[in-house]
């Protein structure tokens, strides 16, 4: 998790109890959390966008901060793929496909191509927690 090191300096207390569990989690914990992140950011960009679109709310930097952070996760994300079957080439073309929609997104202000992406991106990471799943129930 290169990004995360590069991202930030671990000098407070709240962060350096993230390095902690980042350290400590297993990959399929960390692709869990992951997709997590990102929902989070691309939610809230969604929600940012359509006060926008509604007229509620003017253009203001949170909603390219989130839109920023989303692409950096799926940055990460696609970092973390060994493409070399079928599976992972699919998962790779999900993710580039949602840096392609947060990209357009951001140009035109527009919540759709936000809420095109998430169930896919839902999806991977409740495949994700299903593995998770099964490594707990096999330690068990």
């Amino acid at each position: 998790m290169g990004f995360l090191k590069t991202a930030t300096t671990w000098n407070t207390p709240e962060l350096t109890y993230l390095k902690g569990e980042v350290e400590a989690a297993s990959g399929v914990q960390l692709m869990v959390s992951l997709h997590n992140r990102v929902l989070r950011e691309l939610g809230e960009a969604k929600r940012l966008l359509g006060e926008i679109e509604a007229g509620e709310k003017p253009v203001c930097p949170s909603v390219s901060e989130s839109l920023q952070r989303g692409r950096q996760i799926l940055a990460a994300l696609i970092g973390t793929v060994n493409d070399t079957d079928d599976a992972s080439s699919r998962m790779v073309t999900v993710y580039y496909t949602a840096m392609e929609q947060i990209l357009a997104a951001e140009l035109e202000k527009n919540s759709g191509p936000i809420a095109h992406i998430l169930p896919s991106i839902e999806m991977l990471r409740d495949r994700w927690v299903e593995i998770l799943h099964a490594e707990t129930t096999d330690k068990s």
